[in-house]
Formats: C-alpha cells, sequence, structure tokens
C-alpha cells in the first residue's frame, strides 16, 4: 500500500523531490533498476530534497559494495548530476570520490577529493585518501603537493611526511626524501610497523645516494622493527648484492622474502642475482628460471639475468640469444649492448 501510495503522489508531482526518492529506493528494493534509476534523478535534480536525502537514496540504489562493472556510466552520470546541484558541499565531491575509487576510476576521484578539499580543507583522513589515490595513479607530484598540504594543516601526523618523502624518492630527491622522512621519523609512537617503514624509506634514499653506511643502519632498523616485511628484505639484499657486500646476509634475507610472498618473479630473481653474485650458478639457473614462470619472461632485467647465469653456466649461445631477447624487451642499457656485440659477460 505504501508503494502505490507513493506511485500516486508522485504522478501527483511528478517534480517532487523527497517523493522521487523514497520511490527510488522502493523501485530498486523490487529490482526494477531503470525505474529506480529515473525517480533517483528526478530526486537528485530537485531543489526541494535535502543533500542528505539525495545521498541515502544514492546508497541505496547503488550500494558501494555492489557495485559493477556495468554501473560505471549511470553511477558516474548520477554523481556528476549530484556535484553539480550541490558545488559547494564538500560532501558531494567526497562520496563521488568514494564511489570513482571503487570503480577503478583514480582520476576522477583524484578531481573528486581535491574539490572537497578545496571547500573544506581541515579533513585529515580526506587528505589521507587523496594521498592514496595520488600513489594509485604515480602522480608523484602531486602526491608531494597534497601531503605537503597536509603537513601544513596537520603537522604532528606522521604518515604525511612518510608520503612526502615517498614523493621525494620518486622524483629523485633523495636529499630532501631523507629531511622530511626524518621529520616525520620523530613523530611516530607505538606504531612499530609505519616506524619500521619510515626506517625502509631511509635506507632507500641513502642507498640512492650511495651512503652505503647509513642506508645498511636504516635498513636494518626497519627489519629489526618488522623482519616479515618481504619487500624491505627483498630490496636490502638486492642492494648488497650490486655492492658485492655481506652476501650471505643478502641470501638469508632474501630467501626469507621468498618464503613471505612465494611466486614472486621479483623476489625470484633477487635470489638467483644474490646466488651468482656468489658464484653458485646452477641453483641461481634454477631460481631466474623460477621467476621466468611467474612473469619475468616480460622483464628485460630478469632476461638478462637469465642470459648472466647461462653464460656463466657455459651456454654462450644460448646466453647470447637471451641478451637480445633482454634488448627487446627493454629498457636495455649501453653493458648490455656490449655483451651482444662482443658476445661475452661485462659486470655493471
Amino acid at each position: 500500500e505504501a508503494f502505490s501510495l507513493l506511485e500516486q503522489m508522485a504522478a501527483a508531482s511528478p517534480n517532487n523531490g523527497p517523493i522521487h526518492l523514497e520511490l527510488a529506493a522502493f523501485y530498486h528494493r523490487q529490482g526494477k533498476k531503470e525505474a529506480a534509476l529515473q525517480a533517483l534523478n528526478i530526486g537528485i535534480s530537485s531543489n526541494d530534497a535535502s543533500y542528505e536525502a539525495k545521498q541515502n537514496a544514492l546508497l541505496k540504489v547503488f550500494p558501494p559494495g555492489y557495485l559493477k562493472v556495468e554501473n560505471k556510466e549511470e553511477v558516474s552520470a548520477v554523481l556528476d548530476l549530484l556535484r553539480e546541484k550541490h558545488k559547494n558541499n564538500e560532501l558531494a565531491h567526497a562520496i563521488s570520490g568514494d564511489y570513482y575509487t571503487q570503480m577503478g576510476m583514480y582520476a576522477e576521484a583524484q578531481a573528486a577529493y581535491s574539490e572537497a578539499l578545496a571547500i573544506k580543507p581541515a579533513q585529515f583522513e580526506l587528505w589521507m585518501q587523496l594521498c592514496s589515490i595520488d600513489i594509485e595513479l604515480q602522480d608523484w607530484s602531486a602526491l608531494e603537493l597534497h601531503s605537503n598540504e597536509t603537513i601544513l594543516s596537520f603537522p604532528n601526523q606522521p604518515q604525511a611526511y612518510l608520503w612526502k618523502g615517498i614523493a621525494q624518492q620518486q622524483l629523485d630527491n633523495h636529499s630532501a626524501a631523507i629531511k622530511t622522512l626524518k621529520s616525520g621519523e620523530v613523530l611516530v609512537f607505538g606504531d612499530v610497523f609505519l616506524s619500521s617503514q619510515f626506517a625502509g624509506a631511509l635506507g632507500e634514499s641513502y642507498h640512492q645516494l650511495e651512503d652505503w653506511s647509513n642506508s645498511d643502519k636504516w635498513f636494518e632498523k626497519a627489519i629489526s622493527l618488522n623482519g616479515n616485511d618481504a619487500s624491505t628484505l627483498n630490496n636490502y639484499a638486492y642492494y648488497l648484492s650490486l655492492r658485492k657486500d655481506q652476501l650471505e646476509k643478502a641470501a638469508k634475507y632474501s630467501l626469507r622474502a621468498n618464503e613471505l610472498s612465494p611466486a614472486s618473479a621479483t623476489f625470484e630473481d633477487t635470489y638467483a642475482w644474490v646466488l651468482f653474485v656468489k658464484g653458485d650458478y646452477a641453483e641461481a639457473l634454477k631460481w631466474i628460471e623460477k621467476a621466468l614462470q611467474h612473469g619475468g619472461d616480460q622483464d628485460g632485467v630478469v632476461v638478462e639475468h637469465y642470459a648472466d647465469i647461462l653464460y656463466h653456466l657455459d651456454k654462450k649461445a644460448a646466453a647470447l640469444e637471451q641478451w637480445k631477447a633482454a634488448k627487446q624487451i627493454g629498457p636495455g642499457n649501453a653493458v648490455l649492448d656490449r655483451k651482444i656485440a662482443d658476445k661475452t659477460y661485462y659486470a655493471e
């Protein structure tokens, strides 16, 4: 009876927003998708329904946890309408950002969250959400900007310093990254995981600056705080292998990374390379073949490592073919060109 009455009221008042929003929820429960969408659009377009009523109806017709690929265009059109009707309401832009994020529309999410924060900047969680979208987009300049804006408004929140430091690393400004990361690291209290992330990031920047002593110090601190961070274990092991330093430790850390995250081509390649540097070519071959099986055959660096190992196992013709394959995959390098031209191995 309530549903029938709503339909009668909607027919009598075709532009009544609150009624159409209620009707949209009824239609949705009955599985009448087109009717629900039409009623929702009328309700959101209206001037007599509150923003809160519109948002509630939106959440009922398109429950965030149940969005489907085929809903993208419909949801996007509704969000455009909601934001147009409520340009100055940060909530309209924020919920749009949430929907866009769930639909994998990260550029649209970035724009929506930015608009919400332009209206009401003092929203720490929303800044964090925007920064996470910047990372998803690998938009490092935006991440540096947005994390810095967060620091200006919330100077005692360490996460913002971590993300700003990561952005500066990606922008190849490691001296600035170290300064930022150290400023944030001292703000961490009681969060061992976050402390380990700062330490690992500092180890990375010091490595890039070829300050091996400080790099080792911070990587060791990161691992002492969280010995189950596969990425940190892998990266530190690989850097040690490049330096041909502390190879037993490198092997231990790399093997642990593979135990924590099996079937990772990157981690398997690192362990193969540590074994290669140690001179254990037969075992290195086993691990590089695992890496190739798990997607490393599409990575030029992994394929080049495979060729290097083959060469040292006296399979020089096969090595040459794999060097050529590595060059074709890319990105290539001058040493690889010499290997191909001279048909011999050169250390990098």
